[in-house]
């Protein structure tokens, strides 16, 4: 893997994205998925890449019968979806395929209200942060 500098670790990640990543969003249950497939070793270079901006990926080896192995790359919870949405879509004028920022856009939106922070102050004078205004209310 060549040597990229850590400023343009997102703009990396948004172009292997677009090539060789996906996501996907369950029928079932409704729960979002982000992966990327490649050689084992790339996948790990991945995700300590994304390790290093904080968000955290799980890295499956299949090992197949006559054939070379394949890693896959996935990103699951909704916390580290948001991080990893606003990383590589940080500008507004990047250059990626819409349809796969609309999906995960439109995924994320659901849970608008799960991202937002709020800040409570206690009767006490301490200020908590929480997502969850409702619990206060």
């Amino acid at each position: 893997m060549p040597q990229i500098d850590m400023c343009l670790y997102p703009h990396f990640i948004r172009g292997l994205f677009d090539g060789d990543g996906g996501i996907s969003i369950k029928s079932t249950d409704g729960k979002g998925y982000v992966h990327f497939t490649g050689l084992p070793s790339f996948m790990e270079e991945i995700q300590s890449m994304l390790a290093t901006m904080g968000i955290k990926s799980n890295l499956y080896i299949r090992r197949r019968r006559n054939r070379h192995p394949i890693g896959s790359l996935g990103i699951a919870n909704r916390y580290e979806l948001h991080r990893f949405y606003n990383l590589i879509y940080s500008d507004d004028n990047c250059f990626c395929l819409t349809r796969k920022k609309d999906k995960l856009k439109n995924y994320l939106f659901r849970f608008v209200n799960y991202f937002q922070c709020y800040d409570i102050k206690r009767p006490d004078g301490v200020i908590e942060q929480t997502n969850h205004i409702d619990e206060y209310a």
